[in-house]
Parts: C-alpha cells; sequence; structure tokens
C-alpha cells in the first residue's frame, strides 16, 4: 500500500513539473476516501466531517524540498461511487488512505457476497497491485487482513469476510458490538473494544474524548519511516486495534513497531472493567426519546438510541488484552514487479495523544449509558494546554508513510524533528570534501538554512557544535546543499541543520534536534 513515484533525473513522469533547469516538483497524488456524510444523517455526518478534516488536513499542501527537488503531497476526496466508477487508479493516484470510520462504514456494507462487492474489492486490491500504495490505521488496517484467530463475535467474522486480499500478514483481534455481546451472557467478550465503546460519545465533555490509550510503543529503527529517529519508543494513541501475524519466511514485511512488553489489561492506568446491560427494553425507549431531544433526523434517533440506553451495571471482570509484544506497524511491498506497497498500524498516529493520568470507572448508577461513558480518563495533561504536542505529535508519521508509500527514496522522506533535517550520507566513509543534502519544509517568507557540525577523532569524544555555512531559499536555481571541505581534518562528523524564517518583520527558529542527523568518516 504506498504511492508510485521514482525518482529519475533523466525523464519527468506525467506527475512531476520541471520548474527550470535545476529544480523539479513531484506531486504525491492522495485519494482519500470519504463515504458521504449524507448516508449517516445530519448529526453523525457532521461529526464524522470534523474528524476527517481534523485527521488528515495535514497533508493538503504540504511541501518540502531535498536538494533541488521540490515534494509536493496532493490531498483529494475520492468516494465509494468513485471507486467503482473506475477513478482510483494509478494514473490518478498514487496512494489511497481510508479513515478508520470509513473503513467501518465498508466492513458494515461490503461483506456480503454481491457483484457490487466483488467489483468494488477487486478496483481496490488491482490498484495496490498496480503500484499504488495503501496506508491502513486499526479498522482500516483489519480491510485488508485476515483474522489469525478464529472469528468468534459478529464484528469479527463481517471484517474478516469483507476483508481485500492485498497481504500475507495477518490481524490478531478479539473485539464485539456492546449490545450483541449481552445476548452471550459474557460482557466481557467485548474484549479490546471496550476502549472505543465504553468512553463516551458526549462532546460537551472533553474528557470523554480521551478514548483508548496513549502507550509507547518499541521502535525499530531499521528501516526508512524510523531510521533517523532518535528515541527507542513512541507514544501513539491505540483505541481496540489489532495486532499482527507477520510470515516468519515473508522478506517483503517489515515490522517497524511493537506493542509495549506490559500488557494492557495488566497495568493499573489503562486497565478496564466489563460492563452489563440491565435497562432491558425501559431503557431502550428511555434512550430513543434522549436521542430525539439531541435534535437530528429520524435516522439519528435510531443510530444513537443504543448509546443513550440505560442502565448498564459494572462487572468484577477486567477487560483482557493479549498484545505485549506483539507487532504493531509493519512495512509491506507487493511481490510483483510494480511493488506497490502498504502501511498497517493498529492504533491511531493521526490523532492527538496525552501524558500521565489513568483511567477511572463512572459511578454505578441506574442512568449509566454509553453515550456519556462508562470510564474516563482523570489527571491527564490539560486538553490544549500544549496544542502542538497533543495534536499534531505524530503527524511526521503521517506525511513518512505518504511519502514512502509513493516510492519518495528513503533518504527524502520528511524531516521527523521540526522543519529541517540533513539527508544521512553514503557511504560512511568519503573523501573529503563532500557534498551535503539539506532537506527542508518549505514556506512564505525568505527560509535560511544553517548547517552544523561538530568533529571527533574517535568517534567517542566530541567537539563542540559549531556552524559550518548558511543557505538561502527562494532562488529557483539555488540547492540544499554544502560542499563541506572537513574543516578538522580528517575524522568523524556529525551534523544537522537548523531553518530560520523571515517572515516581515518576525524570525522563527526551528528548535535543534536531539542528536545529529547525518554521520560519515571524511578522509
Amino acid at each position: 500500500m504506498m504511492l508510485t513515484m521514482i525518482i529519475d533525473t533523466s525523464s519527468i513522469p506525467a506527475n512531476q513539473n520541471p520548474i527550470s533547469n535545476n529544480k523539479t516538483i513531484k506531486q504525491i497524488r492522495v485519494a482519500l476516501f470519504s463515504t458521504g456524510d449524507d448516508l449517516y444523517g445530519s448529526t453523525l455526518g457532521l461529526y464524522l466531517t470534523i474528524f476527517k478534516g481534523y485527521q488528515w488536513e495535514f497533508g493538503k499542501g504540504y511541501q518540502w524540498e531535498v536538494g533541488n527537488i521540490t515534494y509536493k503531497i496532493n490531498v483529494n476526496l475520492i468516494e465509494d461511487k468513485g471507486i467503482m466508477n473506475g477513478e482510483l487508479d494509478i494514473k490518478n493516484y498514487d496512494v489511497l488512505i481510508i479513515p478508520y470510520m470509513e473503513a467501518e462504514y465498508l466492513a458494515l456494507n461490503y461483506y456480503k457476497s454481491t457483484i457490487k462487492n466483488w467489483i468494488w474489492k477487486h478496483r481496490f486490491a488491482n490498484f495496490i497491485k498496480e503500484g499504488g500504495g495503501y496506508i491502513g490505521y486499526c479498522a482500516s488496517a483489519l480491510l485488508v487482513t485476515q483474522l489469525s484467530n478464529r472469528p468468534d463475535t459478529f464484528n469479527e467474522k463481517m471484517l474478516n469476510k469483507m476483508h481485500i486480499d492485498i497481504t500475507k500478514i495477518k490481524s490478531y483481534w478479539q473485539a464485539g458490538l456492546p449490545f450483541l455481546i449481552q445476548l452471550s451472557g459474557h460482557p466481557e467478550k467485548i474484549g479490546p473494544a471496550a476502549y472505543q465503546w465504553f468512553t463516551g460519545w458526549n462532546a460537551s465533555n472533553p474528557s470523554d474524548w480521551l478514548g483508548g490509550c496513549c502507550l509507547d510503543y518499541v521502535i525499530d529503527k531499521n528501516n526508512p519511516i524510523f531510521d533517523d529517529f532518535q528515541e527507542d519508543t513512541r507514544r501513539i494513541r491505540w483505541c481496540g486495534g489489532p495486532a499482527f501475524v507477520v510470515p516468519d519466511s515473508d522478506t517483503n514485511v517489515k515490522v517497524i513497531a511493537y506493542y509495549p512488553n506490559q500488557e494492557i489489561s495488566d497495568n493499573q492506568s489503562t486497565q478496564v472493567y466489563a460492563w452489563k446491560y440491565k435497562g432491558r427494553l425501559f431503557g431502550f425507549f428511555w434512550g430513543f426519546f434522549q436521542s430525539m431531544k439531541m435534535g437530528g433526523t429520524p435516522k439519528d434517533w435510531i443510530y444513537f438510541t443504543p448509546f443513550n440506553a440505560i442502565d448498564w451495571k459494572r462487572t468484577d471482570s477486567i477487560i483482557e488484552t493479549q498484545l505485549a509484544n506483539k507487532p504493531f506497524m509493519t512495512l509491506e511491498t507487493y511481490p510483483n514487479e510494480n511493488q506497490g506497497r502498504v502501511i498497517l498500524c493498529g492504533g491511531h498516529p493521526e490523532d492527538p495523544v496525552w501524558w500521565g493520568g489513568h483511567i477511572e470507572e463512572v459511578n454505578d448508577t441506574n442512568k449509566n449509558n454509553l453515550y456519556n461513558a462508562l470510564n474516563r480518563w482523570v489527571n491527564v495533561t490539560p486538553d490544549y494546554q500544549t496544542l502542538e504536542d497533543e495534536n499534531t505529535y505524530n503527524w511526521w508519521l503521517l506525511l513518512r508513510h505518504t511519502a514512502w508509500a509513493s516510492k519518495v527514496p528513503d533518504n527524502d522522506l520528511p524531516p521527523i524533528y521540526g522543519s529541517s533535517q540533513v539527508s544521512d550520507l553514503y557511504p560512511f566513509q568519503q573523501q573529503s570534501p563532500i557534498k551535503i543534502i539539506g532537506n527542508v519544509v518549505t514556506s512564505s517568507g525568505i527560509i535560511f538554512l544553517d548547517l552544523y557540525y561538530r568533529f571527533s577523532i574517535d568517534n567517542a569524544t566530541w567537539t563542540q557544535w559549531n556552524l559550518f555555512d548558511t543557505v538561502e531559499g527562494g532562488i529557483a536555481d539555488n540547492e540544499w546543499s554544502w560542499i563541506f571541505n572537513a574543516p578538522n581534518g580528517s575524522g568523524y562528523y556529525q551534523f544537522y541543520s537548523i531553518r530560520r524564517v523571515q517572515s516581515e518583520d518576525e524570525w522563527l527558529y526551528e528548535t535543534v534536534p536531539p542528536g545529529p542527523d547525518a554521520i560519515a568518516r571524511i578522509l
């Protein structure tokens, strides 16, 4: 599941436009799937519109330059009927992204064996087989993977039947729907889906929107996505999504992140309890009238009735998870000559994160319902106290996923820390002088890119960081690069860059990264 963009300076494909003799722009064409809000009714449609715009606005117009190449992400909506009409084609798009709520819609509508569903699945799969890319988070990952565990609940059977055959990876996922599970007499069988369903829908209470958990996943840095990442773990939001089962002998698949070593249900801060519905028909009648008071259409009233139905009672059973140390994020190349790319993730890097706090069950009353939450996070860092960190914390992951899926060269992926970085140097040992390439996010104003270096004779003890030189942007023929002449002589050199932007009378400075972007031994 990825894009089809191969860098070749000798010829310029149709989706690349020459800027000048020395600069080329390369378009990354993203298809963002949308069901069409009218399918849900006015209230729920508004909710989905807000979420779609919030989660994926990141890509519109995002642009970065590496040396003399400009990469630009273009995001366009593609609807169900567009796929049926053949619009999902590598002539039109490089990458397909399906937001998780749209994936749930597809699972409900395309698991049946009909001619229409066969056509839809065929065109989806054919896009990948022809070299396109796919990014699937949580439910979107479940769309393209078969379950490794035996399907038991309606949810599991539905998604397993819906799955689109484009990957050898399987999903480990146990989840049920709240009310269907009640019929079994075993409310704990809702499984990790409790982290989605029990956290509430009431937008008037901000704490109810902190669904799931923010977990610290173990990172494997031997891959292009995390190659320049400095830490050993990364915090990403999880809302009951799957783990993955990867064939041992498949060299086309790479696991790049794992679930934490401690089981989610063993951690007192993140464990939740099963709740049992006791309201009978009266609870549903009450829920229906509450849904009417919320406004919207009759379709909205019916949809929200189960969420507003009372009354729920907490049991003594903790919802068990079995995810510790299992694969959380994978990269895959489709095994044919077109080399389509697929990224799967069991969580939500597109969503905000938070720090601190713990999950607390609400007081057990006869008015408890799913809409107002059965548990919630308490004592977290106040919402929007750190707006940039909370809401855009992992957007660099989305950007690098999108670029890798489009076959942007590994060394040209967007920066991880801030708005610039130095591209890796190959080979490690080089003869002075060497050419160093800068990678910088473009913006309005005049951009300056500073190159910093430090030196070591033994690759152990280092000098202080020193400014080597500055490159000014905004000139068509100007390349983001430096000719580095090893001012300290032979030895080891580390590098990082700092972007400075002059906008009218204001200067904006990038934060110094936590470590070097690149290293080389220069003779």
